[in-house]
C-alpha cells in the first residue's frame, strides 16, 4: 500500500531526529558534506537539489526520493 507523500516525508524527518539523537557524529558528517558542497558555489541549490534526486531515483531509495522532490 502507497502511503501519502507528505505523511511519509514528514514521519521520515522525525526518524531523521531520532536517528541524530542516536549517532548525533553521523548527523554532523552528513551535514557538513552537504553544507561543504554548498560552499563551494559551483552549483546552485537547484541544480544540487536536482542531483540529489537524480541519486535518490537511480538507487530507488525512497527516503533520499521523498526529502530531495520538496515534498
Amino acid at each position: 500500500m502507497m502511503q501519502d507523500g507528505n505523511a511519509y516525508r514528514t514521519a521520515l524527518i522525525e526518524r531523521m531526529g531520532d536517528y541524530a539523537k542516536l549517532s548525533p557524529d553521523t548527523m554532523r558528517g552528513m551535514a557538513l558534506m552537504d553544507n561543504a558542497s554548498n560552499k563551494a558555489g559551483h552549483l546552485d541549490a537547484k541544480v544540487h537539489e536536482l542531483i540529489a534526486l537524480a541519486v535518490g531515483v537511480t538507487t530507488r531509495f525512497d527516503g533520499c526520493i521523498s526529502v530531495h522532490n520538496g515534498g
